[in-house]
């Protein structure tokens, strides 16, 4: 997955051998039970610059309860895709994902 996406991809990703990379990348990402892969997959795509596909795994680590915030905010890997308005989006559903698990926590992340 991830040797295959930059072998594939970097620097160039507008290449056909990169767009094949990068869908068996995310369908291979989504077959690994732990949504921090997944989150990983998005970085990894993010950087690359497959930004859609990036957003897409983002957001499915989001609907199984990943919360992405904050780590979000400050991963390099989402440099390229940090001003998009799906980034936005995603970044809020992983603040009130945050918010919602936050009392059950004895650390609050400020």
């Amino acid at each position: 997955m991830g040797y295959e996406l930059i072998r594939d991809c970097w620097p160039d990703s507008s290449t056909a051998n990169c767009a094949v990379t990068a869908k068996e990348s995310e369908v291979s990402f989504r077959t690994i039970p732990f949504t921090d892969a997944w989150y990983f997959g998005a970085g990894m795509l993010s950087f690359v610059g497959k930004e859609d596909t990036a957003i897409r795994l983002l957001r499915a680590a989001l609907e199984h309860s990943l919360c992405v915030y904050p780590s979000v905010d400050y991963d390099p890997l989402f440099d390229k895709v940090r001003q998009w308005e799906e980034f936005k989006t995603a970044r809020q559903a992983g603040i009130a994902c945050q918010k919602k698990f936050a009392p059950y926590t004895r650390i609050q992340i400020q």
